[in-house]
């Protein structure tokens, strides 16, 4: 047999990603769904047999199940099929404490999330999460079953994100076109679903008071239409939805300005940085992967924001400096070393459970 096709892992991919789409209809879901597709998409590449969200064909058994999502039919697929199939297990944990905060969980239920979150997480063998900081979140749950913790980037393809001067040409004409908005005036922009923690109430207030500039937010909002409609005030401040190609709205644009008040790693840092969009954010401790003054500016108060977004703007050769640094930073983020991690710690997984099973530990 070919080597490596004798390596080929047989995994079971459940998530509850075709079910949250149902309420976002078009566009992502953001970071969860993006890197789900890019690592299903690489792993399928690689000559590995995946089956998603179905039962294993015929008498065939997976190696490994594998899950990115946290909802309660998660968790019942993961215990269900754990159960039946006695293989090994990883979730990619991308959901901690902070993150659940401000996004569309009631607040009712926002102090039961750890209790949640160990019962969700305790049926791996290794747990794959985006960042150190995103790891010490999970350190604090105090799952039961003590899985193995790795941080692991969610990495970027490098060979779709990429500077165009075609695409920044076409993403002005569209924003032009589309929404009236002059191509000449410097264009700020953020991305991502748009969810209260991420800090829409900080955009608004920075747009305000830089008339000059025009602010751009791409990502669905369908799940936050009532927190769009009290911040649709400026004539400087456009929410487009989603767009079709993400790439020409960062090539388009003059400075990534994000305000996010919790994030795990922050793709669309990569992905402004793979383009070469200076990059504004707040000053988070999940960044660590990133320098402030090396490859980005960070800021903690909406006064700071105003002052380095101007300054950015105005400063050609730090714009220069920021974007070279960080597109230098970003390789390390590729998406192909990522599923050579990835790769690494299902097998390890698949090991440890074989060895729990020798022992008698079901």
């Amino acid at each position: 047999m070919d080597e490596k096709l004798s390596r080929r892992l047989k995994i079971l991919s459940l998530s509850e990603i075709d079910q949250f789409k149902k309420r976002v209809p078009s566009g992502t879901l953001g970071g969860i769904e993006v890197n789900h597709k890019s690592l299903m998409k690489g792993l399928k590449a690689r000559g590995h047999f995946i089956v998603e969200n179905r039962p294993f064909p015929g008498n065939r058994r997976p190696d490994i199940i594998i899950c990115p999502t946290y909802g309660p039919n998660a968790l019942l697929n993961i215990w269900l099929q754990k159960k039946k199939y006695n293989c090994a297990c990883v979730q990619h944990a991308h959901t901690t404490p902070d993150d659940m905060k401000g996004g569309f969980l009631p607040d009712p239920l926002v102090p039961y999330i750890n209790i949640y979150l160990r019962n969700l997480y305790k049926f791996s063998e290794v747990l794959i999460t985006p960042s150190n900081f995103s790891k010490a979140a999970l350190v604090k749950l105090k799952i039961p079953t003590k899985p193995p913790i790795v941080p692991v980037s969610n990495g970027v393809n490098l060979t779709k994100f990429q500077f165009s001067m075609d695409k920044r040409t076409a993403f002005r004409a569209y924003l032009h076109d589309k929404h009236g908005i002059d191509p000449a005036k410097p264009i700020i922009l953020c991305v991502g679903v748009i969810w209260a923690r991420k800090g829409l109430d900080v955009y608004h207030e920075v747009a305000r008071s830089f008339p000059q500039y025009h602010f751009i937010w791409v990502g669905n909002y369908i799940t936050a239409k009532k927190l769009v409609d009290q911040y649709n005030d400026l004539p400087n401040l456009t929410f487009t939805g989603y767009v079709d190609d993400i790439v020409g709205a960062y090539c388009g644009s003059d400075v990534f300005f994000f305000p996010s008040r919790a994030e795990n790693q922050g793709i669309p840092l990569l992905e402004a940085a793979a383009c070469k969009l200076p990059i504004l954010c707040r000053d988070l401790p999940t960044y660590d992967w990133i320098e402030n003054g090396v490859h980005c500016i960070k800021e903690k108060t909406t006064a700071g924001f105003k002052m380095s977004l101007n300054r950015l703007v105005d400063d050609k050769a730090l714009r220069e400096k920021l974007t070279n640094n960080a597109l230098d930073n970003v390789q390390e983020h590729d998406i192909e070393k990522v599923l050579d991690q990835v790769e690494r710690i299902y097998r390890r997984a698949i090991l440890l459970r074989k060895k729990l099973v020798a022992m008698g530990r079901k």
